[in-house]
């Protein structure tokens, strides 16, 4: 496992080989130069505007992403989106086999959530049930990286009954809406790897509670716009900090209560001050962590000692 999550792919190039499958993330500025990359099974999760501040435009990163199914073939599986309003111009250039999953509608052929149980139907063998109960991770977001996980997986020949075990045992990554403890009833969320809006979104849509919402950093040029409708049905308080602080609260400050700080410290402790017992104080930044720290997993770890020490 490795890639743009972690440890690079060029990496393994001069190891034992030893593994049957590599997972890789790839992203849209490796995409962009591919020549003849031709993964066996191809996973497009869904595509929010991101990285406009290099790409120049949210169509150039739709672009590069989409490269990803590029050299396939049809013997090759290709697993995207349903609900991804991209999804259906984006079948029609895709040349392997297409595997769709959707969590909020019943498919003929694929994965989709019913009640509470995972439906697989693949285009050949049986029909396959997985238990929702299995996911342990919140968010809409999980449960869809869950249906294509599946998917993959089946294609490799793992049995169901392991992924069954492997996605229960799961219990979600550092700095992706990471529960980082709780100080007089008010709950403390690290979603720093919330880079782009598109994460900001999918975080907030994880929560019942009132949100006080933590947003700023370097701006990526987000379209910040979009989180309107959210703030209004999510968020109690948005409080914004960093470089960006000023350019967000131009495009939706006001829409529900405010404030701006210059750093994460004064806003984590603004947050707290303000929150009650049964509240939500989340750090999904929607952008870049480089202007006060050397990347998200340090600006992620600053917030959960910071919640820890209030």
């Amino acid at each position: 496992v490795g890639g743009n999550i972690g440890q690079p792919l060029v990496g393994f190039t001069d190891g034992t080989q030893d593994a049957d499958y590599a997972v890789v993330e790839v992203s849209s500025f490796q995409l962009q130069w591919i020549e003849h990359f031709c993964p066996f099974v191809a996973v497009l999760l869904n595509i929010t505007c991101d990285h406009v501040n290099y790409h120049g435009t949210f169509a150039a990163y739709r672009r590069a992403k989409k490269r990803i199914f590029e050299n396939q073939a049809p013997f090759h599986l290709a697993v995207i989106n349903a609900d991804d309003p991209f999804s259906g111009a984006l079948a029609q250039r895709i040349t392997a086999r297409i595997g769709y999953f959707s969590s909020r509608s019943l498919l003929e052929r694929g994965i989709f959530s019913a009640e509470d149980e995972l439906v697989h139907i693949p285009a050949l063998g049986e029909r396959e049930i997985y238990p929702l109960a299995m996911v342990r991770i919140p968010g809409r977001h999980n449960l869809e990286n869950v249906m294509a996980a599946v998917m993959a997986a089946r294609e490799c020949g793992v049995s169901s009954g392991d992924i069954i075990a492997a996605v229960a045992d799961f219990k979600g990554l550092s700095h992706r809406i990471e529960f980082a403890g709780e100080k007089k009833g008010v709950a403390f969320y690290n979603d720093s790897k919330g880079t782009n809006v598109g994460a900001v979104v999918r975080a907030l849509e994880s929560f019942s509670q009132p949100v006080f919402l933590l947003m700023g950093g370097r701006d990526k040029d987000g379209d910040f716009e979009t989180l309107r409708p959210l703030l209004k049905e999510k968020v109690k308080e948005l409080i914004l900090f960093g470089e960006a602080r000023d350019r967000i609260d131009s495009v939706i400050g006001g829409i529900v209560k405010t404030s701006k700080a210059a750093t994460l410290r004064e806003t984590i402790a603004a947050a707290y001050d303000h929150a009650a017992a049964g509240e939500v104080v989340l750090l999904s930044p929607g952008c870049a962590s480089f202007d006060e720290f050397p990347d998200y997993r340090a600006r992620g770890d600053f917030f959960k000692k910071m919640a820890g020490e209030l």
